[in-house]
């Protein structure tokens, strides 16, 4: 997981191409040398955007589709239009409206020298709803991060789309020693991670997300929206995100229930890492994601974050207790110790995010986490179910994961329970028909395009080889291995 933001705005006519009832006329000698300094020009920005553990990198499909027309036949809607219902026709053009006008960010923050006036105009042309918010998501680029953020992709493009959303860009944030197979169809920024064998497989991969971040605000990518929505690859847009604005020193966020650092079973290891003039009980129940804030906001709270996921990293009893959720802890210390305050609603009243199915309405949310399977059973037999751990055949490899739909679910019957025995209400049910709904569009806006194999290759063979992980990454998890068989040998 075009870069950026939803369409308002236009090609400007270049030297030469009529404008109006007028065309600029040049000389050959002056057509040359134009075209000698656009070359040293090009030269220079190529060079500029040449280090290796700082790579920015756009669609080609995109910036091949710049002079076309809106509905190319690269786009979403002419691939998808002819086999798509009356219902989902209209939503299919403002998707590759929405993709199109992505492509125009693109060029413009692909100059150095003119992407910051760019952001500034575009904001100033903004209509009644300012698209204000820049979404990004950290990965490893595994297959298993990797067709989530796809699908997550296309879902922000749906919903970007829309007259009332804020949703203004999308980043992936890669952590990674070597650029993958979505690096031409998702907008990328990728650096060389801190744990280079994680490329191939690491227990805790998610360490790098914080540096990561910490190395994109340093991006002028970063400075293009005045607030910032940090996600994950697993969140699936089912509605415009409304907010645009919010308080200074304010963060909208979520809840999570097992992130109580006051809990007699973490304080103890909570309380070394928090400053003494805090209180364990002014650190928020959240995490890093999601987080609704601003780019200024999120660049005081960062560094904090960073050395608190260090910190608590290096702490054996921090680390075992706090287990795989100690990153979340990290930022929610810092968090607090920058000052910030949280807006953690509850669903239905949580105006970003629900957990199908344990929640039981979208409310004023705009997107699904769809962290936990959804089971139905009858009289303790499952009659259906889907699970991400499950789909594309499994977590783990190297090839990339088909998209395919999630099947249908069958009528709702009051008998369905959860593999937990919950009921399913009504409420509940509908909820995640919904969200297989919205997750079965954002699949279609997948698969018609290049027929679903990742954008830039000819075939799924050679999508495989660019996912494959680096021989620098094979080579640290190689010495990682042996360090461990050398400690349990002691």
């Amino acid at each position: 997981m075009a870069p950026y933001p939803h369409p308002h705005g236009g090609l400007s006519r270049a030297p030469g191409v009529g404008m109006g009832s007028q065309t600029v006329r040049m000389s050959l000698p002056t057509v040359l040398g134009l075209g000698m300094l656009a070359a040293i020009l090009v030269l220079l920005l190529q060079r500029l955007h040449a280090d290796s553990t700082n790579t920015l990198r756009f669609s080609q499909r995109e910036l091949s589709r710049l002079d076309a027309e809106p509905f190319a036949s690269g786009s979403v809607a002419s691939s998808a239009l002819h086999n798509a219902g009356e219902a989902d026709k209209d939503s299919a053009r403002k998707v590759a409206a929405a993709d199109a006008e992505a492509a125009l960010n693109m060029k413009a923050i692909s100059s150095s020298s003119s992407s910051s006036s760019s952001s500034q105009r575009r904001s100033s042309e903004d209509g009644p709803k300012k698209k204000t918010v820049h979404f990004v998501v950290t990965s490893n680029g595994n297959r298993y991060m990797n067709w989530q953020t796809r699908v997550l992709y296309r879902s922000f493009l749906r919903q970007a789309a829309a007259e009332n959303s804020a949703l203004a860009a999308f980043t992936r944030i890669l952590h990674r020693t070597s650029d993958d197979e979505l690096m031409q169809e998702i907008p990328t920024v990728r650096f060389d991670p801190l744990q280079p064998d994680c490329d191939v497989w690491c227990s805790y991969p998610v360490a790098d997300r914080a540096d990561a971040i910490a190395r994109w605000l340093e991006t002028d990518d970063a400075k293009r929206h005045e607030y910032v929505l940090v996600g994950e690859t697993d969140y699936l847009f089912m509605k415009p995100l409304t907010v645009s604005s919010l308080p200074p020193a304010t963060s909208m966020g979520f809840p999570f229930g097992y992130i109580v650092p006051a809990h007699e079973s973490v304080r103890d290891v909570v309380r070394r890492h928090v400053d003494d003039k805090y209180r364990l009980e002014d650190v928020p129940q959240t995490g890093n994601a999601p987080q609704l804030l601003r780019t200024s906001d999120l660049a005081k709270v960062v560094p904090l974050w960073v050395q608190k996921t260090r910190d608590i990293d290096l702490d054996d009893a921090a680390r075992e207790k706090l287990g795989w959720v100690r990153e979340m802890y990290a930022y929610s210390i810092a968090s607090a110790e920058a000052g910030l305050s949280h807006d953690l609603l509850v669903p239905p009243r949580n105006r970003l995010m629900v957990q199908p199915p344990a929640d039981e309405a979208l409310g004023d949310a705009c997107f699904a986490h769809y962290t936990w399977g959804g089971f139905l059973h009858v009289d303790g037999k499952k009659v259906w179910g889907w699970d991400k751990r499950e789909y594309g055949n499994g977590q783990y490899g190297d090839e990339p994961a088909r998209m395919v739909e999630i099947p249908a679910m069958p009528p709702y019957d009051a008998k369905f329970t959860t593999q937990d025995n919950v009921p399913w209400t009504r409420a509940k049910y509908e909820l995640y028909e919904e969200f297989t709904r919205h997750f079965n569009l954002a699949v279609r806006d997948v698969n018609a395009v290049n027929n679903g194999i990742p954008t830039g290759f000819a075939t799924w063979q050679e999508a495989a080889q660019a996912a494959r992980p680096s021989e620098r990454a094979k080579l640290a998890r190689m010495r990682v291995e042996e360090a461990e068989r050398a400690k349990a040998g002691r």
